[in-house]
């Protein structure tokens, strides 16, 4: 008997199944929240990465929210990738927690 292996789905299938199948059928977010989430994933393969710096950059240029929000998507696209999240870094985390205390959570303006 010869044994059968199984291909794993691609990056891309599974990618399509987290947007249709998680966010849109099982947690029935929202369409602004799933563009969000699309726009973190499109910066995770860009930049591959969060960081201090990545937040140092675009602190003046997006709301605390926004940078809340792609941090979570980033950390999404490595958990699914089997990576660890750079969004449960303890840097991440303070340089979060530092623009809060310095910017405040208001919304860019200009």
């Amino acid at each position: 008997m010869s044994k059968q292996t199984k291909t794993p789905p691609s990056f891309a299938a599974l990618v399509q199944a987290y947007f249709v199948e998680y966010l849109i059928q099982q947690r029935a977010l929202s369409a602004q929240t799933i563009a969000a989430y699309r726009d973190g994933f499109v910066l995770f393969l860009a930049a591959s990465r969060a960081s201090p710096h990545y937040l140092a950059v675009y602190t003046r240029q997006l709301s605390i929210a926004t940078l809340n929000r792609r941090v979570v998507a980033i950390g999404r696209a490595h958990t699914i990738k089997g990576l660890p999240s750079p969004a449960h870094s303890e840097r991440v985390k303070a340089t979060l927690l530092e623009i809060r205390r310095t910017v405040g959570s208001a919304q860019p303006t200009g």
